[in-house]
């Protein structure tokens, strides 16, 4: 997955350091941002090949952010998009994201060298 380039949306400053360290360590481009709507503002105006993004982030959320760039047009058709969240969300919510992203996983199940490897098999 060399030259691949990553959004990836967490407002955790440690948790995202461990995994973008791991990620830029790998040869991969991350582009780090905290805000949903800088992340949706982000994906819209660059070509990323995965956004990984938690399910909560301030001022838009996850489903708000993916539904923006798939619902009626997909708007990223060449980006994969997975979830990366320790929030328990409703089975309805959750199925709701996972019927419009490529991935959904709990952090306390993934480490950053987990996610390396997710990336390389799936993405």
């Amino acid at each position: 997955m060399i030259n691949k380039k990553i959004l990836y949306l967490e407002t955790d400053n440690q948790i995202a350091k461990s995994y973008i360290s791991i990620l830029k360590n790998d040869g991969l481009a991350v582009d780090w941002l905290k805000n949903g709507a800088q992340g949706l503002s982000a994906a819209r105006n660059n070509n990323y090949d995965l956004i990984v993004l938690d399910a909560i982030l301030p001022e838009k959320n996850a489903y708000e952010i993916i539904s923006a760039l798939r619902r009626k047009e997909d708007l990223v058709p060449n980006t994969k998009i997975i979830i990366l969240t320790n929030y328990e969300l409703s089975q309805k919510n959750k199925e709701a994201l996972v019927s419009i992203t490529d991935g959904y996983f709990i952090k306390s199940d993934t480490n950053p060298k987990k996610l390396l490897e997710l990336i390389y098999k799936n993405y």
